[in-house]
C-alpha cells in the first residue's frame, strides 16, 4: 500500500522545517535520503555533503523533536510505502519553490 498524498505531504513539510532549522547556510542545492534494504533511514539526511543526524537535536526542542517522530511513525508504520527517491525528488521541488 502506497502512503497517502496526505501524509507524503506531512513528511515533506517535517522534513523541510527540520532542515532548514538544522542548516546554517543558505538555500540547499542537494538533499539525499538514506534508503538500506528498502527502509529510509528516518534520522539522517545529506544537505550539500553534510550529514545531519535528527537524533542530536535536543529533547527539550519538542517541535522538532515532533517532527523527527512523525516521520519515523509515518515511514516506518503501518500506514503505507514510498521510495527515498521520489521523496527527494518532491523534497528537492519545495525547497526550490519555498525556501
Amino acid at each position: 500500500m502506497k502512503l497517502s498524498e496526505e501524509d507524503i505531504d506531512d513528511v515533506l513539510q517535517d522534513y523541510f522545517s527540520l532542515i532548514k532549522a538544522v542548516c546554517s547556510g543558505g538555500k540547499p542545492t542537494k538533499v539525499e535520503l538514506l534508503e538500506e534494504e528498502g527502509e529510509i533511514d528516518t534520522d539522517t539526511v545529506i544537505v550539500d555533503g553534510v550529514t545531519y543526524e535528527f537524533s542530536d537535536i535536543p529533547h527539550d526542542d519538542q517541535v522538532n523533536t515532533g517532527r523527527v517522530l512523525e516521520i519515523e511513525e509515518l515511514l516506518c508504520g503501518a500506514y503505507g510505502k514510498v521510495s527515498a527517491a521520489e521523496l527527494q525528488a518532491r523534497l528537492a521541488e519545495k525547497i526550490q519553490k519555498e525556501w
